[in-house]
Formats: C-alpha cells, sequence, structure tokens
C-alpha cells in the first residue's frame, strides 16, 4: 500500500530545519522515512527525500556519524 501524502514532505521538513526546528524536522522525517521505506522500498523518490531530510537533520542536531550512516545505507550523495 503506497502511504498518503500527508502535507508535510521533504519542503516543510527542510523549512523547519531552516526555522532552527531541528529536533521536530527530525522526529518526524524519521516517521515519514519508516512509512516510506516499509511501503515503497530504499530506493524510492519519497523514501531517499525522507531520509535526506532525516540526516539533514541529524546533522544539525551534531550528529554527524548518524547522517553519514543514514546516506550510506540509502547511497545518498553528500552535499546535496
Amino acid at each position: 500500500m503506497i502511504p498518503q501524502r500527508t502535507g508535510i514532505g521533504a519542503a516543510s521538513l527542510t523549512y523547519y530545519l531552516a526555522m532552527g526546528q531541528s529536533a521536530q524536522a527530525l522526529a518526524l522525517s524519521e516517521t515519514a522515512l519508516a512509512d516510506h521505506d516499509k511501503a515503497l522500498g530504499p530506493n524510492h523518490p519519497w523514501t531517499k527525500d525522507s531520509a535526506r531530510v532525516n540526516a539533514q537533520a541529524l546533522d544539525a542536531l551534531g550528529r554527524g556519524e548518524d547522517a553519514a550512516a543514514l546516506r550510506a545505507h540509502y547511497a545518498l550523495r553528500t552535499g546535496v
């Protein structure tokens, strides 16, 4: 089953990051990532978008090693 869009997409989560709300962005992106990965698989664009924002939030919270591991797991390019 394909998850429904809830209005909280990568752009909205990036806005949370820009406003300094990294913890909120992380919490929401973790939920989106888990849902997308389960329903769509790791290579779907929605999953990769969620993983990318999740990694950015981890970086913003000083969790660079976790962010790097997430990028490696989802084969995300750095600096994107």
